[in-house]
């Protein structure tokens, strides 16, 4: 069976160069090569094309073995590199050995070359995947790292969402107690200025009182139902659960706790942030927490993205009915991602925002939340002119009597 071999040659002899390609072919390989003589031409060929292996002579006019070895070596490539000479001493041959290359050949041996070739090409492969996999290693330690501290990160929210809805509760019933009474009291004063004329409370002319005490006490109340729905939201959002896949949930309801949560960053970051709840939007099979982990992810990386907060953020929902997918779409109008980091940046530690404590792994993580729920996650972007990121999930199929049909 013949074996592809792209080999490059560092070589100032063409027929030593035409020996060591013919022992090659008759051992079976179909070869594809480049000769080069001068560093600069061997520098300039790793550079530019891909190859499986090197195999250089020992002595060259300009520069010798050692010399394009440690070249080979400076690129960081882990390519085979195989000395052939017909000049070596057995100290020279130990010393090339120590600095790094696999294997000498003189050229009076040449029946060596092929089973040498096939070996580093073999070891090759096996340190490739041997550093995949430490690479993979360290990517899912790096993940178990994260989600233990995110297990920390919530036990810690819950218990403060905890202490801070003790207070607020109390807050709560009291003003709406202080309104009620408030309303049986202001028919009294109503009867008491009619016979005495205006007075005042607190400093303050009871006419301008009786119009600021309903709204006062209306925006206390409705200031604890904000910070209830905030800790609400922040202890969904930090509960531990175990995946479900046979419940359902609204994604407008979703993105809206997202966006409470938010929301001293969205302040932080933008004077136009723009919301869009699409309507008669299908339901979503799946945990809503998740969905709201993503939309945190995703609307945190655009607020982040933007120069000041003249810029814009949008986030909107809507249905695709034929398509039969909930689509939440977020776009900023920030500096944008350059078009050869584009394919990158679901992969887990790849960030562009290092400078500012970015560790790569929201988008990791909600591109794998995404796919968990079997939808999709499309990015969109150029440098200088914002991103979009459109995140499409299954809707729940909806039978003709409109009832909820889980498949």
């Amino acid at each position: 069976m013949e074996e592809k071999l792209r080999v490059l040659i560092v070589e100032d002899s063409e027929a030593d160069e035409a020996l060591i390609l013919r022992v090659l072919s008759l051992g079976g390989f179909v070869v594809l090569s480049e000769r080069v003589d001068l560093a600069g031409l061997l520098i300039s060929a790793l550079k530019d094309k891909e190859w499986d292996i090197v195999i250089s002579d020992y002595m060259l006019p300009s520069f010798n073995g050692l010399d394009a070895l440690r070249i080979v070596k400076a690129t960081g490539l882990d390519l085979p590199f195989i000395i052939v000479s017909g000049a070596i001493g057995e100290d020279v041959a130990v010393a090339a050995m120590k600095a790094g290359a696999h294997d000498y050949i003189m050229k009076g041996a040449l029946s060596r070359l092929c089973p040498a070739v096939r070996r580093e090409l073999t070891e090759a492969g096996v340190r490739k995947s041997k550093a995949k996999m430490e690479a993979e290693a360290r990517d899912l330690q790096a993940r178990l790292i994260h989600a233990n501290k995110m297990t920390s990160i919530g036990v810690l929210a819950a218990g403060v969402a905890h202490e801070i809805n003790n207070p607020n509760n109390f807050i709560m019933s009291n003003a709406s107690l202080l309104n009620e009474a408030w309303r049986d009291a202001v028919k009294v004063l109503d009867e008491c200025r009619a016979e005495h004329g205006d007075f005042t409370l607190g400093g303050v002319p009871f006419s301008d009182m009786r119009r600021a005490v309903p709204e006062l006490l209306s925006g206390i109340i409705e200031g604890t139902r904000r910070i209830k729905g905030i800790v609400d939201g922040l202890k969904d959002f930090s509960r531990t659960e175990a995946p479900r896949h046979d419940t359902t949930f609204d994604v407008n309801k979703a993105v809206q706790s997202a966006i409470a949560m938010l929301g001293s960053q969205i302040k932080e970051y933008t004077d136009l942030f723009n919301v869009s709840y699409g309507s008669d939007i299908a339901l979503v099979k799946g945990s809503a927490q998740k969905v709201e982990q993503v939309v945190v992810n995703l609307l945190m990386n655009a607020l982040q993205a933007l120069a000041n907060k003249g810029k814009a953020v949008n986030i909107a929902t809507s249905y695709e009915k034929e398509a039969n997918f909930v689509i939440i779409k977020v776009s900023d109008e920030g500096s944008g991602i350059p078009e050869e980091m584009l394919s990158r940046v679901t992969e887990p530690f790849f960030t562009t925002k290092s400078g500012v404590g970015g560790t790569g792994l929201g988008l990791s993580i909600s591109y794998s939340i995404i796919k968990e729920f079997g939808g999709a996650l499309e990015i969109k972007s150029s440098a200088g002119n914002g991103t979009t990121a459109v995140v499409r999930l299954p809707a729940v199929v909806l039978p003709r009597g409109g009832s909820i049909c889980l498949p």
